[in-house]
């Protein structure tokens, strides 16, 4: 799979794309999260160097989306509940990395192919963990990559496990890109295809994203039988060759039910 880069100019002074206003919102997130009490504007104003109507605008804007909270009889701010939606969903998050593993290693092992555990976020796949192949020649990702959805095996079994709303706006907003002549680049196309991909289970990749590569995946699902994550593994395309595809597609699928029955899910 291909791999990113650092953006250029990173870590040499203020990066071309810093914006100050929500560096310094964050700011004032923090000092609020640092106070052990509701704080006042005076005294978040007093924390840091520009005016005091900058920061009675700030917390404005924070307190209308919810980040911030402000006592009607005092006055003074606190954090507010939206920042528990983030951190809700980033304790999944951590909570599937750590019951996935065990299971992602043994998939690696299991199929000598480099193994993932993947989330659907803002329209791209995002992996949370991988283990490398113990073969030499192997596919190189890492935590943090992100994948188009549309042509990757992971993001497949996401998009096929979406609500119709969900799924239907991200067709709205995406843009199917074709990487190689194998990448299904309409949409009309691709959403019949994700019809079969959540009937038979598992998602596959051959060659759509990069040439000479194969990838296969399958859901993770919740207590509550939603697709919350996917894994699956990747490789060169001789050694994921079509003859051998159902033994790694079973191999795919068991660690996917291990990951889910760790995490709630219980089959019907």
């Amino acid at each position: 799979m291909k791999e990113e880069h650092p953006a250029k100019g990173a870590g040499s002074g203020v990066h071309p794309q810093f914006i100050q206003a929500l560096d310094r919102g964050l700011m004032i997130l923090e000092a609020l999260g640092d106070e052990e009490k509701d704080a006042s504007l005076a005294k978040l104003a007093a924390l840091f160097p520009w005016d005091k109507s900058t920061t009675h605008r700030l917390l404005a804007t924070l307190r209308r989306r919810g980040y911030v909270d402000q006592d009607p009889e005092t006055g003074r701010y606190r954090l507010g509940l939206a920042l528990l939606k983030l951190s809700g969903a980033l304790n999944q998050h951590l909570d599937i990395r750590r019951s996935a593993a065990v299971p992602v290693e043994e998939l690696a092992l299991a199929s000598r192919e480099t193994a993932h555990l993947a989330v659907y976020d803002r329209g791209e796949v995002v992996i949370l963990l991988q283990t490398d192949s113990p073969e030499k020649v192997r596919i190189h990702t890492y935590a943090g990559m992100r994948l188009p959805a549309h042509c990757s095996s992971l993001g497949k079994v996401l998009l096929a496990g979406m609500a119709p709303e969900e799924l239907e706006q991200w067709g709205r907003e995406a843009g199917l890109q074709r990487y190689t002549e194998q990448t299904l680049g309409d949409l009309r196309s691709l959403k019949a295809h994700l019809v079969q991909v959540g009937r038979q289970g598992y998602g596959a990749d051959d060659q759509e994203y990069e040439a000479g590569i194969r990838c296969l995946a399958s859901p993770v699902k919740n207590s509550e039988g939603q697709v919350v994550a996917a894994v699956g593994i990747s490789g060169p395309s001789h050694r994921l060759a079509a003859e051998k595809r159902p033994h790694y597609i079973e191999l795919v699928k068991s660690a996917a039910a291990k990951i889910s029955r760790s995490i709630g899910f219980v089959s019907p």
